[in-house]
């Protein structure tokens, strides 16, 4: 092998909020240790969604920048006295840093120093698919941020500050850094001109060092004790990335995450400083907001890190508060997709989940991840009359519905309800599996009827119900 890559399993949840009741999301990462072969020190920086990794390692010639590719590692030295430092890098290849003195970009075999104008000395350490880049520049006195726009620098400074540095930019043009005022450190996220502190609640200090393009940020935070540890934040909700083994004072350092959720960072152990790659598994779809139709055929897709060679499927009807394995089994699953047959309720379902688990050769669990939010699973919706729809007595009022193509229907009976449904009156009982509306003429009412109803129950060929769906409340005036 041409590096030194040691697995371990770990699961850590920081539920921590800002100004609001706390979100629990338990997030599973397998963590690979990565160590340049011949360096005492590695550190990873950044991480592009093909897993590229740069970073920094120091050997006794100096400090060097690196590139990982897959299992191949590239010294990057731009000068001659060990002082590179690989820092970010982009979907392209594109790759961002320091000499020392200035920044650079590597753009396949081509070498641009990056100079801030006025600078003293400058680093780039983010760039994004665009080529914008971030990094900090020094003036005679004071240390600044700065935004490369093709040739154009902005710079960046945070509210009164005496030092500021721009450390990750993601493809919406969201910017991270960390600037220190009169009193103390601070963490900011930068979107377009607002700019908002990243602070984790109940430490003694944060630093950010990356961001991805789902907005999820990663960086570093100080407990009471002085101990200091990774974090991720997505949303609201701050979940600890800490390396098994590792000791304090600098107990783990996350430093980049790329659009699938990997996090690179480093940490120390009783054997030195070393570099980590933390992968978690994913669901991709489905992945909420979809519908499904009953009974049809859906693929399951997710991904994972290469330890984890099997896998075990669920899903919930009610938000999670009960699981059932898919297949009925619980077998476990290979590959990363999985076919899954879409069960048939009676009625729609809007709370729906799905949730994957990742298992090692040895069945020791490497990850789990669910569906971000509920989606439908539909059986059959009732499309007119909607609410605040209005029919005249007498008078054509059109109905119509979505049935999913995949439940045994034979039969449907449509019924009405002039109060809300707490009784029911028969429109029909010969809706044809085929059928798609119905124009019922308006029953006659004395008063308007504001609290109106229909409801299709479908049967199939054995007259057991298989489906069925009530519309929502419209009106029906008198002629």
């Amino acid at each position: 092998m041409c590096c030194d890559e040691v697995v371990y399993i770990f699961v850590l949840t920081l539920c921590l909020m800002l100004g609001v009741a706390p979100s629990i999301s338990a997030v599973n990462y397998t963590f690979a240790t990565i160590n340049v072969p011949g360096a005492y020190r590695t550190e990873a920086h950044g991480i592009n969604n093909s897993g590229q990794i740069v970073g920094i390692f120091s050997d006794f010639t100096g400090t060097h920048g690196f590139l990982k590719n897959g299992n191949s590692f590239t010294t990057i030295d731009l000068t001659p006295w060990g002082t590179t430092e690989a820092l970010g890098i982009n979907g392209l290849g594109q790759i961002v840093g320091s000499t020392g003195s200035d920044g650079f970009l590597i753009d396949g075999s081509e070498v641009t120093i990056i100079t801030v104008p006025g600078q003293s000395w400058s680093y780039a350490s983010g760039i994004n698919d665009t080529s914008q880049t971030v990094g900090t520049f020094a003036e005679p006195y004071r240390t600044r941020g700065y935004l490369k726009d093709g040739d154009t620098f902005i710079a960046i400074d945070g509210p009164n500050a005496l030092y500021t540095e721009a450390r990750s930019i993601n493809n919406l043009g969201q910017i991270v850094g960390n600037f220190t005022d009169a009193s103390e450190f601070h963490a900011f996220l930068k979107d377009g001109d607002s700019l908002t502190l990243v602070e984790v609640p109940g430490s003694t200090g944060t630093e950010v060092s990356g961001i991805n393009s789902t907005g999820q940020i990663v960086g570093t935070f100080r407990d009471t004790d002085g101990v200091v540890h990774g974090f991720v934040r997505d949303g609201t909700t701050f979940m600890l990335v800490d390396v098994p083994n590792a000791i304090a004072p600098n107990f783990t350092q996350a430093k980049g995450i790329n659009d699938l959720g990997q996090i690179v960072g480093w940490f120390e152990d009783a054997s030195g400083t070393h570099a980590f790659l933390a992968e978690p598994t994913i669901l991709l779809s489905p992945n909420g907001g979809e519908i499904i139709p009953a009974g049809s055929p859906s693929t399951i897709k997710w991904v994972a890190p290469a330890e984890a060679v099997k896998f075990k499927l669920r899903y919930s009807l009610d938000n999670g508060l009960t699981w059932i394995p898919i297949p009925k089994t619980s077998n476990f699953i290979t590959g990363t997709s999985y076919d899954w047959a879409v069960p048939t309720p009676l009625g729609n379902k809007t709370k729906c989940l799905v949730r994957v688990k990742g298992f090692d050769d040895k069945g020791n669990r490497l990850g789990v991840d669910k569906s971000d939010a509920t989606f439908t699973i539909e059986v059959l919706t009732i499309t007119d009359p909607i609410s605040s729809d209005t029919c005249t007595s007498g008078q054509p009022c059109w109905i119509a519905w979505n049935r999913s193509a995949y439940i045994d229907a034979h039969t449907g009976k449509l019924s009405y309800s002039s109060n809300g449904g707490l009784t029911w009156k028969l429109i029909t009982n010969t809706i044809a599996e085929s059928d798609t509306s119905y124009t019922l003429w308006a029953p006659m009412v004395g008063v308007t009827k504001k609290d109106c109803r229909v409801k299709l129950v479908y049967k199939n060929d054995k007259g057991i119900t298989v489906g069925t769906a009530t519309s929502g409340r419209f009106t029906i005036n008198t002629p």
